[in-house]
């Protein structure tokens, strides 16, 4: 497993982000499971499994299925993923799935949003945008703002 810690944002306890609601906390990966498609044409495509164990906002944990084109240098050149997170934001249990869009290694960052109409159980209704943040140390923290539309 990484290792992970709480993020740091003072002044911000509490927080209430744009869309009513705002979480932080701290992302734990385990191992993943790798394969690929292998080079062809000069294109080296990938995929991962990976599961997560998320403490603070949201609590719980999830499997993200990730399928990347490689550059052969720095690792993943772009990907897109498909996250189902099991948890409890605002202490409401079930689940809901995030969409991953990442166009490369190069600077980019990430755009993950909570998809629409995939919550189940209390965070039915759930929209919103997932942000992950990296420090220079490699801790994973994320911030999680959304709404429960229900």
């Amino acid at each position: 497993m990484g290792r992970a810690r709480a993020c740091v944002r003072p002044g911000r306890p509490g927080r209430t982000g744009a869309r009513g609601a705002f979480a932080e906390g701290t992302v734990r990966r385990g191992a993943g499971q790798a394969g690929g498609d292998g080079r062809a044409a000069g294109v080296d495509v990938g995929r991962v499994r990976i599961s997560k164990e998320f403490t603070g906002g949201p609590t719980g944990s999830s499997v993200v299925r990730m399928p990347s084109v490689l550059d052969g240098a720095s690792g993943p050149a772009a990907y897109v993923a498909v996250e189902r997170v099991t948890g409890s934001p605002a202490g409401r249990q079930g689940s809901f799935a995030l969409r991953h869009a990442a166009p490369g290694s190069h600077g980019e960052r990430p755009a993950i949003r909570v998809v629409e109409g995939t919550g189940s159980g209390g965070p039915e209704g759930i929209t919103g945008v997932f942000e992950p943040e990296v420090d220079e140390e490699g801790w994973h923290g994320h911030v999680l703002d959304y709404a429960l539309n229900r």
